[in-house]
């Protein structure tokens, strides 16, 4: 009878470390995979940093982008923070909110001088636009460079 509960208790044993050793495993592949999706989404928001700043850096209200660098569409924008939104993390999040208001800023010193002139409000906003410009793609800069340190760093 002793020799039966000993088989029957190496038994259970046996399948309790089986089963740990599957959750273990299990634990560690979805780590894995959240690294993994975490990279691929830092990866993919860097180039869309890169085309963002190319067409801030190019753009000119009147004469439009001079080295003709779109800028991405809404919809694509839109995909690209979700995705890092997703898998960033929290230090990233932060950041992001810092570079969507800056971008915001730029777009909208653009659309102030783009817009009416024939009145002198239209004429007073796109004059201070134009001063605000500078600064506002000089935000923008340093928010994009905060987000690239910030990622290079959480992937090293």
């Amino acid at each position: 009878m002793e020799a039966l509960a000993g088989v029957v208790i190496g038994g259970l044993i046996g399948i309790g470390g089986t089963i740990a050793s599957v959750l273990l495993g299990q634990r560690f592949e979805r780590a894995r995979w959240k690294v993994q999706r975490r990279e691929e989404a830092y990866v993919e928001f860097s180039q869309w940093l890169s085309v963002m700043w190319a067409w801030a850096r190019s753009y000119h209200p009147f004469m439009g982008p001079i080295d003709v660098v779109e800028q991405p569409k809404g919809a694509e924008h839109m995909r690209v923070e979700a995705l890092v939104t997703l898998h960033a993390s929290k230090q990233v999040d932060v950041l992001l909110d810092k570079y969507n208001v800056a971008l915001v800023e730029v777009m909208n010193c653009g659309s102030a001088i783009e817009g009416d002139r024939d009145t002198e409000e239209g004429n007073r906003a796109s004059s201070d636009a134009w001063k605000k410009m500078p600064a506002a793609k000089e935000a923008l800069w340093q928010a994009t460079e905060s987000l690239r340190k910030q990622m290079a760093s959480e992937l090293a």
